[in-house]
């Protein structure tokens, strides 16, 4: 495997392996470590959601937290207790043996090219390093994917920033998601995780870390599944079917909307358009629309509008 893809477009740099520091005139690099492949796991029966609140991943809080948790993901533990969650855990698991050859073809390096595709120019122009760390959770009736994924940024001036995003993907309205998933040889299932990271990283390139000081919290609705999820957050952004919210535990989620109507926001579900906030937060620079492979299926968005990964 290649430890770097340059060239691959103007601007962007790929890595699946250890390279030297980035230059600020190479544009946005985004970084996988060689061996590091993207966790997929389903939902266990000790979680009784997708939501932030019963993710069963131990450990502390904060990237450092995180990470640990999707390294040790699979490994055996020696406490009883630890041993019976790993035992659930497998059994979720079988969830993704049909999808096993789509998921162990979908390399990481095949997986950042998938999910630069679908960024702006704009936006793969960026002076950033951005280190990921995905990890997907499909649901027990693979209605619902999940993306967590633990983003290091490093920026031409200041020390780097390590965030966390979650992204919940539109429930599945169909009648058989496994097949829907299968279609193509698991295309289907490809497209919709690169297009969740690509998400994640528009929303980085989008919402500055400090953009919700001052603000206060509320409680904020979002779909998962076929059910409601309050919690506690501030709001970063909206869209036809997002509600982007900062957690108490400072992750970005994006989430289905509980008011919005799926059918009318299939062809942007993850579009979004940061909200106000006051003077003494920072105020993110309006996205350019994403790239488009066919620009007249594709109008541009709003001012402000960031049109979704395509």
């Amino acid at each position: 495997m290649n430890t770097a893809l340059r060239g691959l477009m103007a601007g962007l740099v790929l890595s699946t392996g250890a390279i030297a520091s980035a230059q600020d005139n190479r544009g946005l690099e985004l970084r996988m470590g060689e061996g590091n492949w993207p966790v997929w796991r389903g939902t266990s029966a000790g979680e009784a959601s997708l939501n932030t609140g019963n993710m069963m991943y131990p450990g502390g809080g904060g990237l450092e937290g995180f990470l640990a948790a999707v390294i040790t993901h699979g490994l055996i533990l020696h406490s009883s207790r630890a041993a019976m969650r790993n035992e659930q855990q497998a059994k979720a698991d079988q969830v993704l043996n049909p999808h096993r050859s789509a998921i162990d073809g979908f390399t990481p390096e095949r997986l950042l090219v998938a999910a630069s595709e679908k960024l702006a120019p704009a936006e793969r122009q960026s002076a950033q390093v951005l280190e990921l760390r995905p990890s997907y959770t499909l649901s027990a009736d693979e209605r619902t994917l999940a993306l967590d994924n633990a983003i290091r940024v490093q920026s031409p001036q200041g020390a780097p920033q390590d965030r966390i995003v979650r992204v919940l993907a539109p429930p599945l309205q169909v009648v058989d998601p496994s097949a829907h998933w299968q279609q193509h040889q698991g295309q289907a299932l490809q497209q919709q995780a690169a297009t969740m990271l690509a998400h994640s990283i528009q929303l980085i390139l989008s919402i500055p870390a400090a953009a919700t000081e001052g603000e206060p919290t509320r409680t904020l609705r979002y779909r998962t599944g076929s059910g409601e999820t309050m919690e506690r957050g501030k709001l970063l952004a909206t869209g036809c079917d997002r509600i982007v919210m900062e957690t108490l535990r400072g992750w970005v989620l994006s989430a289905p909307r509980m008011d919005a109507k799926p059918e009318a926001c299939a062809a942007q579900p993850y579009a979004f358009e940061a909200v106000a906030v006051t003077a003494a937060a920072a105020t993110p620079a309006p996205r350019p629309a994403a790239a488009a492979a066919d620009p007249a299926a594709s109008p541009a968005a709003p001012a402000g509008q960031v049109t979704p990964p395509h």
